[in-house]
């Protein structure tokens, strides 16, 4: 019962300890994040660099020989609850240069991307062959290598029946992003450009066997798809960077479709709808971890628990402009069950809109921003997502408080039912208690009594917005000199900036609850 309201699996890894132990230790942590109850606070030295990876309680970074990155170095969290410190071990040249790399500790896997080369397909009119050239900077399309590394040792995946795969993409723009996820046996790999150009190409292997197992093009969609993330063993999400005259959507699609050699489109969820005048500068989904991570993820690192596949949020930042005004900013929570659901329970119609009034309003909460974090992306894990809200300047530093909002709705609802959700404000707290023995949070429930609004006449949007998905808030009372957060099982990594080098510091503050 613990387990499921917590949303987390036990993997009994540790045999010393007992069952009420194991208990108390869950207990404790779900305090400490119902709290923002850190523990333990660690400040270690882990240099910056262009390329970097948080996942499965593993921080991995490019190491760069001579500005080119040929390496890659891992660091394992610190953890309060398992009394375990942090541990690091890196590979400084792999004999390949990076161009990005994405990891899954519970797999030793580390997937690297190549830079590529340049190459143009060419047809012979004798004999009608396709066969690949190299050529100079004309060409029309880059062959990629993407390598199956093993993290411990750097060297070829033992489980990768073909430690390198490739493909070719049709775009020769040196400034291609990439997105990489892997869950299970399956690697998906999307490479996307400047939006507007229609150039982005989805990948999706098997990895451990080479297969390709389909493809989805960006100029056969009539959108740009900016982010792709895995729902289900068999299901994927992409969002597209819309056109001023189209509106915004999330489309599922089934990548192991029987009689397909392309992914099937399953449903398509509408987003609400925007102005004629509004451009879409960005749309991004956020989840962690995969939807097949399970206790193997604990077995391989140590840990008690890991987040149960059942329990996964998704988080879509977008961000938009009207005109010459500044850019505006949103994100929307939706869980994976309730994208999951209408699929399952209507997979048979023909008609795969669903409309925004029909499942937005109730089964989502969409927010105002600040902004986007931009870089710093590791901001979901399981149902949690946390991020810095500027407070102050002082001392020419940027002071913040972390934010953190758990979409949990077992816990949710056991704390409506038992009414023992312990809820201050500041104004309530100041009155009963002085400022030192206050605690260094406060939390709110925000149930489906208090909806979101976002009015029509100060947004991007036709229409008033209302979304009603509960949630619960946690702002911490402490100020920290952060910019950038992420989280993680029982974790939060933050980032400070250097204004003297205009750079982020080359330590990394790690929270632990």
């Amino acid at each position: 019962m613990e387990l499921s309201v917590a949303g987390v699996e036990d993997a009994r890894t540790d045999s010393r300890r007992s069952i009420p132990e194991r208990l108390a230790q869950l207990k404790t942590i779900e305090q400490g994040w119902a709290n923002l109850h850190f523990r333990q606070k660690h400040t270690l030295h882990w240099p910056q660099g262009h390329l970097w990876e948080l996942y499965g309680g593993v921080l991995a970074r490019g190491v760069e020989i001579s500005a080119t990155t040929r390496g890659l170095a891992f660091m394992r969290l610190p953890s309060a609850a398992e009394g375990s410190p942090a541990h690091t071990w890196e590979h400084v040249d792999i004999g390949v240069n990076i161009r990005d790399f994405a990891i899954d500790p519970a797999q030793d896997l580390a997937v690297v991307i190549a830079h590529p080369v340049t190459v143009s397909v060419c047809v012979s009119l004798i004999s009608l062959a396709v066969f690949v050239t190299l050529c100079g900077p004309t060409g029309r399309s880059r062959k990629y290598s993407i390598h199956l590394r093993a993290m411990s040792s750097g060297g070829n995946h033992p489980n990768a029946s073909d430690p390198i795969l490739s493909c070719i993409t049709g775009v020769s723009s040196p400034n291609y992003s990439f997105i990489i996820q892997v869950m299970g046996d399956f690697l998906a790999v999307l490479f996307h450009t400047a939006i507007g150009y229609l150039k982005a190409e989805l990948f999706i292997w098997n990895w451990k066997t080479g297969r390709h197992l389909t493809s989805l093009k960006a100029s056969s969609l009539a959108s740009d798809i900016t982010s792709v993330s895995f729902l289900s063993p068999r299901h994927f999400i992409i969002t597209m960077c819309t056109l001023p005259d189209q509106q915004p959507e999330l489309d599922v699609y089934d990548f192991l479709a029987e009689g397909s050699s392309e992914p099937l489109l399953v449903r398509r969820y509408q987003l609400p709808h925007v102005t004629q005048d509004t451009v879409m500068l960005s749309i991004l989904t956020r989840s962690d971890p995969s939807p097949e991570t399970s206790s193997l993820l604990s077995t391989t690192l140590g840990s008690s628990f890991c987040s149960a596949p059942s329990s996964r949020l998704l988080a879509v930042s977008m961000d938009f402009r009207i005109r010459e005004d500044p850019p505006q900013s949103y994100v929307l929570f939706v869980h994976h069950s309730s994208l999951l659901e209408e699929v399952e329970s209507t997979s048979m119609l023909n008609d795969k809109l669903v409309r925004w009034e029909n499942w937005g309003p109730q089964k989502t909460r969409m927010m105002r921003t600040l902004f986007n974090e931009p870089t710093w992306v590791c901001y979901v894990h399981g149902t949690r997502y946390v991020r810095p809200e500027p407070f102050a300047i002082i001392g020419g530093a940027q002071l913040c408080r972390l934010r953190m909002l758990d979409f949990n709705q077992l816990a949710l609802r056991r704390a409506k039912n038992l009414s023992t959700e312990t809820s201050t404000s500041p104004s309530s707290s100041a009155s009963s208690s002085s400022e030192e023995d206050e605690p260094p949070f406060h939390s709110v429930i925000v149930q489906e009594s208090q909806p979101t609004i976002i009015e029509q006449d100060e947004s991007v949007f036709v229409q008033r917005i209302s979304t009603a998905l509960p949630y619960r808030e946690v702002m911490s009372r402490e100020m920290f000199p952060y910019v950038a957060v992420m989280i993680n099982q029982d974790c939060v990594v933050a980032h400070k900036w250097d204004p003297g080098t205009g750079d982020f510091m080359s330590e990394v503050e790690f929270l632990c609850i």
